[in-house]
């Protein structure tokens, strides 16, 4: 407990500052009152004790502390730097060398010249050909000759202590040391399949994770279809849930206890791949997704759960994810490259098929047919005296759903033409698409 008065009746105030505690600094009582503003409210508690205010190049709570101004590394091209108060010097700073003026890297690799030394770009070798390596580009590496890599993975060679190798890069998909083993499943038709998922636990019975405590799903998906269930985890009771909302990405965890909601408002069903990772940390729910659209952190959205602690049941080792039959791989046709709408329509990719939405007056699966280019005789039982009278009012208001009626070069604006058929007691109204027929009287 630190003291700030003295005396038989604690009238006497305690200078703090006498004491030179300040090694670098000027030292500042709390209990002096020039120091206060009118209108602050202070406790005992505010005014014990004292502050330092360091000499530049000084910190600490005594100003006891000398700033290290060569920390930052401030001397360039091989000086050493020396620490003075609030400043530094740099000695023996000489002119750069240029370690690759000399042309140290051999068959045609390039060289890269650093701080006091430099490194040497061998080619990429031509199809059939050994590649160069080593610190010149000297050597020949003959660790994928007759490699092992499989699915198009790419073979890196590289040599060890005089040991030649390669790793096998695998592509989406693939993974194990020969880029072997698939890791990616198409689902294309209706369905749920079910995954048992049993987490491993610690001696305190926690789940563990490498990025976060709790109950999650990671994955690395690809779609075009706008609307569908991504992954559901639970019961009815107790889940957590992923799926694709008008394009775009939403979560939600849902207990007896706590219901909380995620979404990221971005189109996700494009066709690319991303990768997303739900998970519930700390009676939080995350969703944090990377790919296009999202920086390298990746775009993560939080809810933070007001009703009370998530607490999931025994079903959460039971994963559900849409379909029934995988099948192994990605494969993916471009069902619109082909414009299979003629123009006539937008093209929707529904993944395994396609939709086209036409337009007016376009319609069929493939936007082929046109409406306009159809007649539609209707029979009228009206007098043709009547039909006259009223004519095109009448026919306008019960068809006009159908088509507007044109101007008519022969007659007045929207009033359809006769047109003599075969028999004079037989005439046709023609609009475009529609053809109103009336026997004369």
């Amino acid at each position: 407990m630190t003291l700030c008065y003295e005396g038989a009746n604690c009238e006497t105030d305690i200078n703090e500052c006498t004491e030179e505690p300040c090694e670098n600094g000027e030292c500042f009582e709390r209990s002096d009152p020039s120091y206060w503003e009118s209108d602050w409210e202070l406790t005992f508690a505010d005014l014990a004790g004292y502050i330092c205010h360091c000499h530049p190049g000084f910190a600490g709570e005594n100003c006891s502390v000398n700033i290290d101004e060569c920390e930052s590394e401030p001397c360039q091209n091989g000086a050493t730097c020396e620490d003075q108060i609030n400043a530094y010097t740099c000695e023996l700073c000489e002119e750069n060398i240029d370690e690759c003026e000399s042309q140290p890297c051999e068959n045609g690799g390039w060289c890269e010249d650093g701080r006091a030394s430099y490194s040497c770009h061998c080619p990429e070798a031509e199809a059939g050909q050994v590649p160069w390596g080593g610190l010149h580009c000297h050597v020949k590496l003959y660790g994928c000759v007759d490699h092992q890599c499989m699915n198009g993975a790419f073979c890196q060679p590289w040599l060890e202590e005089g040991q030649h190798g390669h790793t096998c890069l695998c592509p989406h998909g693939f993974y194990d040391d020969h880029c072997s083993t698939r890791t990616t499943f198409s689902f294309s038709t209706p369905g749920f399949m079910l995954l048992h998922a049993v987490p491993a636990e610690s001696d305190h019975g926690e789940l563990e994770h490498h990025v976060h405590p709790g109950f999650g799903v990671q994955l690395q998906f690809r779609t075009t279809i706008p609307n569908m269930l991504v992954f559901f985890r639970g019961d009815a009771d107790s889940h957590l849930l992923l799926e694709i909302v008008n394009g775009g990405l939403q979560a939600k965890a849902f207990s007896e206890e706590s219901e909380m909601n995620v979404r990221f408002t971005g189109l996700v069903s494009d066709g690319d791949w991303r990768g997303v990772h739900v998970f519930l940390d700390e009676d939080a729910l995350v969703l944090v997704l990377k790919g296009s659209g999202c920086d390298r952190d990746g775009c993560k959205v939080t809810d933070v759960g007001v009703d009370g602690p998530f607490h999931p049941s025994e079903s959460f080792s039971q994963v559900y994810i849409e379909d029934q039959r995988p099948e192994l791989g990605c494969s993916k046709v471009d069902w619109c490259e082909a414009d299979p709408c003629y123009g006539h329509g937008h093209c929707v990719d529904l993944w395994s098929s396609y939709q086209c939405d036409c337009f007016r007056p376009f319609y069929g699966k493939n936007c082929s047919h046109d409406s306009t280019k159809q007649l539609i005789f209707l029979e009228l039982t009206v007098p043709w005296k009547e039909l006259m009278d009223e004519g095109n009012e009448m026919i306008h208001d019960k068809y006009q759903e159908l088509l507007p009626l044109p101007a008519h070069p022969e007659g007045s604006p929207g009033v359809p033409r006769p047109v003599e058929r075969h028999s004079l007691s037989n005439v046709s109204w023609v609009f475009p698409g529609v053809s109103y027929r009336r026997d004369m009287p």
